[in-house]
């Protein structure tokens, strides 16, 4: 399994899920199509920060997610839009 520690958080958090695999010996697409649960409010990034994070009281872990963007269908066809409360 990957793993990785954060050394410094950012004030803007831009996160951009895979969702292909590669498969077979031509490397065929395949869509991943397990959904992903996330929370809206106080996203903690505090499991994947270094402890020198951690130990700076004034470095804060937990986001809030303004908006997202969901790709569907062909390449052209998007949807973007700002999450609902």
């Amino acid at each position: 399994m990957k793993h990785c520690q954060l050394v410094k958080l950012p004030d803007v958090l831009c996160i951009q899920l895979k969702r292909f695999r590669h498969e077979g010996l031509r490397q065929y697409n395949a869509k991943v199509g397990t959904a992903v649960k996330f929370p809206l409010d106080d996203l903690d990034m505090a499991p994947y920060c270094s402890e020198e994070v951690l130990g700076d009281s004034e470095q804060e872990t937990k986001y809030q997610l303004i908006s997202f963007i969901s790709h569907f269908g062909s390449s052209i066809d998007c949807e973007c839009g700002v999450p609902r409360k």
